[in-house]
Parts: C-alpha cells; structure tokens; sequence
C-alpha cells in the first residue's frame, strides 16, 4: 500500500481546498494509506473531511514553527509520495524535502495561472524557478496554465500533467434539488467565489446597476466571504441597488443557486481552473465568464458553452450579460460534466502516484 500525505493551506471555502478534500474522499483505501496535514484549521470545509484517515492540523504559530511542525509530522508519517497544492505550501514542501527521511516523490499542484506568481524581483523568480525544477510532477489544471507553466518556469514539458479539476455530478445534483433560493419573479444572476480583488465583483455590481433601466427584474446573488466584503457592501449602498444585489456568504450547498439560477457570471481578472463554471456547467446553467488566463476558454469551449467576455471591461460584461438574458445557449450538460466527473478525474491522480511511486522503488 502506497502512503501517501495531503498538503493543505485550510479547510477555507476556496476552490483548491474544496478539490483536495475531493480527492482525499475518493482515492481508494485498497492501494493508498493516506494523511492529510492542513497548516491551519480555519474554514468552512470541516463537513467535508474524510472521517477514515489520519487528519493533522498544524498549530496557530509562526510559519518558521509551523515548518518544523510539518518536517516532524512527516518524518512520522514516513510517505512514499506527498501531494501539496498552492503557490507558498508548494515552495515550502519542495524546500523541507532534504529533511525528510523516506525520501518522498512530491507532486505539487498549481492552483492559479503561473504568470500571476511570477514577482518583479528578478532574484526571486530564479530561486522559485529552480525550486519547481526539483519537483518530481507538476500538476496544471487546463492545457493553457500547462503551457504558461513550461514558459514561465522553464520546466521541462515531461515534468508537467494536465489533470482537470473533478466534481461529483451526482452529488450536485442530489443537493441541488433540496430548494429553490430565489423570487420567481426575478431574472436571477449568480457568481461564486471569495470576495477578493481577484474577482472583479465591483466591476459585476457596476455592470448589474448600468443594466437596471433596461432590465429592472434582474437580480444578483454572490455568494461567498472575504476581505472586500466591506468595500462591496458600501459600493452597493453608494449606487442604491440593495433590492438588486445579495452578498449571501458562504453556503455549505450553493448548488440549488446554481440551478434555479438564470445566469452565472464569472468575472474574475485571472483563475486556475474555475471549479464554479464546472458546477454552473453539470447543472445546465446559462454562462457569461470572462476569457482569463486560465480556464473559462477551454472549458467554454472557446464559446460555444457559453459567452466569453474581455477582462476588466464594465462594457463588455455589460454586453455579455445582455446577450444572456435575450439568448439561453443550448448545451448537453450531461456530455460536459462526465468529462470533469470524480470516476473519470480520480483515476487520474491514483495512476500518477502509483507510476511516480514505482519509479521512486526503482530508483531505490
């Protein structure tokens, strides 16, 4: 049996969290002992932990302790291969490696663009690119962040795998059936995710108050928490819109926003892999994203699931949320969702670990 550890910032309501507990909930106990290590407990993803692995949260301290905590902890655990995901928790595991004594293969995964990490301080740049080089597999979630990636870092095209993010299609769509969270008689508009820069919600909220007098019964909902939650609340105060636009928090079950909705938009400045466009996707959602490095492209299939919009362009959203709401775009979710389902995106991962395992015993 394979040990394999988890790496986790937290158990926070963010897209690369919610994919790790994906797969540690579905990779099969017959061929991995698997541990999750998360160096902070904070969050709102406890209801989705595992309850038949070993589980580590690291204590509140400084990240220099926190270090030291995480090198003990796995020199216990004693793994053949350690999964970590995002930007500094992946540079951080790469770095502890010489102090870990069962010699694990690492795989990190990427969770955002890599042009987005990339520093002005040219030093900086070097040390992070010759760290990546150490890794043994560089997951990318979409063939264009697998491109950026080899660019950016000089990484060898061989080093790097493409695994898209899975979703549970037939738990969504189990939960998106407990209830209906909207007026019937308004044209609903959700988006998704942590009220961040990041997301251009203020460009979205500008865009839903410049389409008002032209379509008075739009609604839209966000649903999410975050540092802007404030500035949010405050520019939907100044335009006189609260009648119109929702800030609903974090939802342990967004899935019925997502079904009952009439549109989701994304309007983010950059992303990964958008796991809300896979959910907005396998519910049969109509789509308005902006066309960011990286992601809605392909998963848009470069238009034809959905309307593509430019980045950080009131207008063009403007535009774009128009076209929705004059024109639902047909589309078999059924054919989208099986392609980003677990039973076709787990087998993935397990086959990596046991390749790169196999490969770590040869070598040996």
């Amino acid at each position: 049996m394979i040990k394999v550890v988890i790496l986790s910032n937290s158990l926070s309501g963010g897209g690369a969290e919610k994919v790790m507990l994906n797969i540690a909930n579905n990779l099969d106990r017959k061929k991995f002992d698997l541990s999750m290590i998360f160096m902070d407990k904070k969050g709102d993803y406890g209801f989705l932990l595992p309850n038949d692995i070993n589980i580590i949260f690291l204590k509140k301290e400084k990240i220099e302790k926190r270090i030291l905590s995480l090198i003990k902890y796995l020199n216990e655990i004693k793994p053949d291969v350690i999964l970590a995901t995002m930007h500094q928790l992946n540079l951080i595991t790469l770095c502890i490696r010489p102090f870990l004594i069962s010699r694990p293969k690492i795989i990190v995964r990427f969770t955002n663009n890599p042009h987005t990490l990339i520093d002005q301080n040219k030093t900086k740049n070097l040390i992070e690119r010759f760290i990546f080089k150490t890794a043994d597999k560089i997951i990318a979630q979409c063939d264009e962040m697998k491109s950026d990636i080899i660019n950016a870092f000089k990484i060898k095209e061989n080093k790097v795998t493409r695994i898209y993010n899975p979703i549970d299609k037939n738990y969504i769509l189990e939960k998106s059936n407990e209830f209906n969270p909207y007026f019937q008689t308004k044209y609903n508009i959700l988006a998704v995710g942590r009220l961040v820069g990041q997301k251009r919600f203020d460009i979205l909220i500008d865009a839903i108050y410049n389409l008002l007098p032209d379509y008075p019964n739009i609604h839209l909902t966000i649903l999410g928490q975050g540092v802007l939650e404030d500035d949010l609340k405050a520019q939907i105060d100044k335009l006189n819109i609260n009648k119109s636009v929702t800030l609903s928090g974090f939802k342990k079950n967004p899935y019925p926003f997502y079904k009952y909705a009439d549109l989701y938009v994304l309007s983010s400045k950059y992303e990964g892999f958008p796991n809300s466009l896979l959910e907005a996707l396998a519910l049969g959602t109509n789509i308005v994203s902006t066309k960011c490095k990286s992601g809605p492209s392909e998963i848009l299939n470069n238009g034809e699931l959905g309307i593509l919009v430019d980045v950080n362009d009131i207008s063009s959203l403007e535009s774009g949320i128009r076209k929705a709401i004059e024109n639902k775009i047909d589309y078999n979710s059924d054919v989208i969702s099986e392609k980003y389902d677990l039973n076709n995106i787990i087998p993935q991962y397990e086959n990596l670990i046991i390749k790169i395992t196999n490969s770590n015993r040869v070598q040996g």
